[in-house]
């Protein structure tokens, strides 16, 4: 069903805000050739709630990595304040609500403007923070695609 654990984290973050029976799925549709092979609202539900069933038991580290990049913006704070106290200071990131703030900044000129430093030392500490990410990343993205035994 997914090609890869980012299409499918995307895939259940996005179902979560779906709701589950929409007004137009009620009637019939005279497209459907056999409804059988067709998979239904409950079905992608259904996928999605496996997905944060698999998260839940994942590492923390990992759960948040995953809320980080793909949760709202209340949930992507939340996980940001774990990893501002749980990892390493970059080099030009003074305090823990920096980091915090880093983490958030989706842009490296963004990263600049709220920690009141140059770009160049912006995109050298959202690299350094793309460095501690990554292997947690990759972790949870192999965890996905050997549970779902994606191959490539």
């Amino acid at each position: 069903m997914f090609k890869h654990a980012d299409q499918a984290l995307r895939f259940a973050f996005r179902m979560r805000q779906k709701d589950l029976i929409s007004k137009p799925s009620l009637t019939p549709s005279q497209k459907e050739k056999n409804p059988a092979e067709r998979l239904s609202a409950h079905d992608f539900h259904a996928q999605a709630g496996m997905l944060f069933s698999f998260l839940e038991r994942r590492p923390v580290h990992e759960q948040c990595y995953a809320f980080l990049m793909y949760g709202d913006d209340r949930e992507r704070e939340l996980s940001a304040g774990v990893f501002a106290s749980d990892l390493s200071l970059p080099k030009h990131v003074k305090d823990r609500r920096q980091m915090k703030a880093a983490l958030l900044s989706k842009t490296v000129r963004g990263c600049a403007k709220e920690l009141g430093i140059s770009t160049y030392k912006a995109w050298r500490t959202k690299q350094a923070l793309h460095g501690m990410l990554e292997p947690i990343a990759m972790r949870l993205f192999v965890a996905i695609e050997d549970w779902f035994g994606i191959t490539q």
